[in-house]
């Protein structure tokens, strides 16, 4: 072999070996560069655990390229979330080249135990068009109850609201002695009026008997409640069927006496709708047609839940009566609605 040749093969593994090398060096930015996506998605829950229908926070945030504009999808997928407050995209800066996009959500639950808020999706759209899905998981929700599991342990109350600005001292004395005042105001009508009642009965009069003890709806159906809940949950097909029937009797007789509707009378699609045209809160009216579809279901159509289940449906029986004490009425309407709804049940058994 001449030597021209071996320059020439010497000169070629020379450049070989420099490519290879450029190679080496290159590579590993542009595998970190790929390595790294361009959409990150976090997410978190705000409280993890709530009562109720009591509001809670969902933040979604996004770190993205600064080309990118997100679209994240519906996060109230799930049967028993509500969304009360749609979300307001916020941006910052990551540094980089890149933005940090937040969405807040504001949601309520409306079923008892674990729920599922399932999954949604983090679009991001490119100037030329290109786009990234993400896949999101959302994280679970617990739901507890405001009852206890048996209704005897008592809770404490929540605290005063303070109030800032007190009066001043001499704003205080005119209070008191204007409280004073009234107070031997009343106290001189009273005796007045026990007078003229003394002088009524001395000529004769008889005395009105005494009026009967009013009984709250809610006792009433609360006391009707307490009979399913002493015969345990029910053992067979038959049993589940008069279980049901008797819990969705008892939640719409205390509707129909707690908010003067006929709600005996209406479906339960019906029901819902007459609730929330009542000024009921959404949420409370959706938390009843969800009770009373699977009542229909298990006394129509024969589909009996298990044991758990049973208590479940129970317990947000109870519920619904302790969320109806919002609305107050007079004596004689609670009275009259109590024996009512107590009547009622002594002929369903």
């Amino acid at each position: 072999m001449s030597g021209g040749r071996r320059l020439d093969i010497a000169r070629g593994l020379a450049l070989l070996g420099l490519a290879a090398a450029f190679a080496l060096v290159a590579a590993p930015p542009a595998r970190a560069q790929e390595a790294r996506p361009s959409v990150e998605v976090r997410v978190e829950l705000d409280p993890p655990t709530a009562a109720l229908g009591e509001r809670v926070r969902l933040l979604l945030t996004v770190e993205h390229d600064a080309d990118q504009l997100i679209t994240p999808g519906r996060v109230d997928g799930a049967l028993a979330v509500q969304l009360v407050e749609d979300a307001t995209p916020v941006e910052r800066e990551a540094g980089g080249g890149r933005l940090v996009s937040e969405f807040a959500y504001t949601l309520a639950a409306f079923e008892l135990g674990g729920v599922e808020l399932g999954a949604t999706v983090v679009r991001a759209l490119r100037d030329d068009g290109s786009t990234v899905e993400v896949p999101v998981a959302l994280p679970a929700l617990t739901v507890e109850a405001t009852t206890a599991a048996d209704d005897q342990t008592l809770r404490p109350l929540k605290p005063q609201r303070a109030v800032s600005g007190a009066p001043a001292a001499w704003q205080r004395a005119e209070v008191a002695v204007a409280g004073a005042v009234v107070g031997a105001t009343l106290l001189l009508g009273a005796l007045a009026w026990w007078l003229v009642r003394a002088l009524l009965r001395r000529r004769g009069r008889r005395r009105a008997p005494p009026p009967a003890p009013a009984w709250p709806v809610e006792e009433a159906a609360r006391a009707r409640l307490d009979g399913l809940a002493a015969r345990g949950a029910p053992a067979s097909a038959q049993a589940a069927t008069a279980y049901h029937r008797e819990i969705a009797a008892v939640v719409r007789e205390y509707l129909e006496a707690r908010f003067a509707f006929a709600a005996t009378a209406l479906t339960t699609g019906e029901l819902e709708a007459r609730m929330t045209g009542e000024g009921v809160d959404r949420w409370q009216a959706r938390l009843v047609g969800g009770l009373l579809e699977r009542c229909d279901a298990a006394v129509y159509a024969h589909r009996h839940p298990d044991r758990d289940s049973a208590d479940h449906d129970l317990t947000v029986a109870y519920e619904i009566v302790e969320l109806g004490r919002a609305r107050p009425e007079t004596a004689a309407e609670e009275q009259a609605a109590g024996e009512a709804l107590l009547a009622r049940g002594g002929r369903a058994r």
